[in-house]
C-alpha cells in the first residue's frame, strides 16, 4: 500500500483578504459626518443602522487556467471578479440634494482607496473601479430620503 504524499498549499481565492483591505483602507480614509452614524461592514451592518453604511458586499468571480508549468507553479489560475460595494445614506428632511451629496462623497472615498492602491494591498496585480449607479426613495414612514450608491469595483488576480 503505497501513502500519496500531501497536496502542497494552492491559494484558493484572494477574494477574503481583498473584501477585509478594503474594509479596513475604507475605515482608514473616512470621517464621520457630526450628528450622524457610520458603518462600514463586511455584506450586512446586521443590527446597526446608522445614518451612513459603507457594506463591502458580495463578489461574482471567475476563474481560468493561466499556466500549467513555469513560475506559477503547476495549476496556476487567473482570477478575475467584480467586488461590489454598497454605499446607503440616510437623511431625515425634506433636503434631497443633502444625502445625494453625501453618498456620492463616500462613493468617492471608495474609489479613491482602491485608486490609490490598485494592488489591493498587495493581494492582486490589478483593481479599479468600474461601474457606478445610484438608486433615491423616500425612508418608509417618508421621515427623510434614502440615497444608495453601489459600486463595482474590477479585480484581477494569479493564484
Amino acid at each position: 500500500m503505497s501513502i500519496d504524499p500531501p497536496v502542497p498549499a494552492i491559494p484558493v481565492a484572494t477574494v477574503p483578504d481583498v473584501k477585509v483591505w478594503l474594509q479596513g483602507a475604507i475605515l482608514a480614509n473616512v470621517t464621520r459626518e457630526p450628528g450622524y452614524g457610520l458603518v462600514v461592514c463586511l455584506d450586512d451592518p446586521g443590527p446597526q443602522k446608522p445614518e451612513d453604511i459603507i457594506a463591502v458586499t458580495h463578489v461574482h468571480r471567475k476563474t481560468e487556467v493561466y499556466q500549467m508549468v513555469g513560475t506559477m507553479g503547476a495549476g496556476s489560475i487567473l482570477e478575475t471578479y467584480d467586488l461590489h460595494v454598497l454605499v446607503s445614506v440616510f437623511r431625515g428632511g425634506p433636503d434631497q440634494s443633502w444625502p445625494y451629496r453625501r453618498a456620492w462623497s463616500l462613493a468617492g472615498i471608495v474609489e479613491s482607496v482602491v485608486r490609490s492602491d490598485p494592488t489591493c494591498g498587495g493581494f492582486v496585480i490589478q483593481a479599479h473601479p468600474r461601474d457606478s449607479s445610484d438608486t433615491s426613495l423616500w425612508e418608509p414612514g417618508r421621515k427623510g430620503r434614502v440615497v444608495e450608491v453601489e459600486i463595482i469595483i474590477q479585480v484581477m488576480a494569479q493564484i
